[in-house]
Formats: structure tokens, sequence, C-alpha cells
């Protein structure tokens, strides 16, 4: 088999941590002098690109923004793929700390907080102020059994608990060093997953509204701790279903 044309994603394929490594360059080099073609296809926009990466020009095509936008390096020739939408799309930014909320107000039309309490909601609101958009999300599971319900939500959790800037989230959210320990205890745990049946986890998510949310984002837990969608969670919350 005989190879006309190579297409390659840019992060995790050719760069690590946004860098290209020089052999990779020599290789990309080797390849052009065979006379076949490179195709760069990334999720990145153009001028983010190209700071990063000096040598687009070995490039025949480059696929970027997502499939948006087709650039000829030779040319540098821009050709959207598609048109500009009818209305500017919404910026909303994953901010949990009080100073990215800030910039969230300032430059951004709202924030999404990520494993997060009610109380998190109401300060967010506070800082945000009247008119952003403030959409946080919460874990839900539907189960009744509190032991199961705990052991499920700490295998839920247990990638965060590694993660600095939730753990320094969660800190300013009232939970010590000791309830961070060990997979989260009790309490962490309640406060972050809301499990029972669909009254409990109703209750919950009301919680948020009543804070200051204008969407409450749900993310199911599988009944055997896996982040795999849970169908029945979104069946008895669906807004058409108590219409």
């Amino acid at each position: 088999m005989y190879i006309i044309c190579l297409a390659t994603d840019y992060d995790g394929t050719l760069a690590h941590n946004g860098v290209v490594d020089p052999s990779t360059v020599e290789a990309l080099i080797d390849f052009k002098r065979s006379g076949r073609k490179l195709v760069l296809v990334t999720g990145r926009e153009l001028p983010d690109l190209s700071r990063c990466l000096s040598r687009l020009d070995l490039f025949d095509r480059v696929v970027a923004e997502n499939g948006a936008l087709l650039y000829n390096p030779a040319t540098r020739k821009e050709q959207p793929l598609a048109p500009e939408p009818p209305e500017k799309p919404l910026t909303v930014v994953a901010a949990l700390g009080p100073r990215m909320m800030a910039l969230s107000a300032e430059l951004a039309d709202g924030a999404h907080p990520y494993n997060t309490t009610p109380e998190h909601t109401a300060q967010a609101r506070a800082i945000l102020g009247p008119g952003k958009l403030l959409c946080p999300e919460v874990w839900v599971l539907l189960e009744n059994d509190r032991a199961r319900a705990r052991s499920v939500a700490r295998q839920a959790l247990s990638h965060y608990l590694q993660l600095d800037n939730y753990v320094r989230g969660w800190r300013r959210q009232g939970f010590g060093d000791d309830e961070l320990a060990g997979g989260g205890s009790d309490r962490f745990l309640e406060a972050m997953v809301a499990w029972g049946d669909e009254g409990a986890i109703r209750a919950r998510i009301q919680q948020h509204w009543d804070a200051g949310a204008d969407h409450v984002c749900i993310q199911p837990i599988g009944p055997q701790g896996s982040r795999q969608l849970d169908e029945r969670v979104l069946d008895l919350l669906a807004p058409a279903r108590r219409s």
C-alpha cells in the first residue's frame, strides 16, 4: 500500500504539551520530500496554531477550529467552511475561584462551575451580578441505598480528588483536608452528588436554582460508578415529562 496523503492531529499526536519535538519536524520534512501531501487537522484556532507551530509551511492544507476553517499555508488563504452564525455565540467560562468568576463577569457571558455546592452557586451569583449566565454542574445518582450511593460517588470523584484546582476549590467551599482524604468523607460525598429518588435529585437541583443558577447541568453517574450515561435519570428529569 502506498500512502499519498497523511492527515494528522496536532495536540497529543504531533505535539506534546503544545510543543512539536525537532525529531518530529524532521520526520515531516522527510515525508514531504517524498512528494506526498501533508494535512494538519486540529481544533485549535489558526492564530494560536501559528504561534505554537513555526513550520506550518510543511503542510499542504490545515483544517482548523474543529473543521470550521480551511487554510492554505502556501497562499495564506483562509476559507471558512460554514457560514457565520446568525447570532454571536455566547462565551461561558469554566470558572471555580473568585478571580476567574470575576473575570467571567467582566469579559464573558457567564460561568460554568464544576464540582460545586449550592452555597458556591450563591457566592458565584454575587460575584457575577445580574444578567450573566450561571450554569453549575451537579452529579446525580439514582440510588436509594446510602452505603451504595457513597461507594459509587467515591468512585466517580476519585479522579478529581487528585487535581489541585478542584481540591483548592473544595477547601474554599469549607471542606478540610481530612474530608478530602481517603476518597472523601460522607459529608463531602453527599454535598457533591445528588443521590436518591427523583424527588431528592430534583430538590438538590432546585437548591442551585434558588441560589441564583440560570441553568443546572446534570451529570448522571452509572449504577456501577462509571460515567456512562444513565438513561433512567434523563427519562425522569426530562423537561417534557412534566409539561
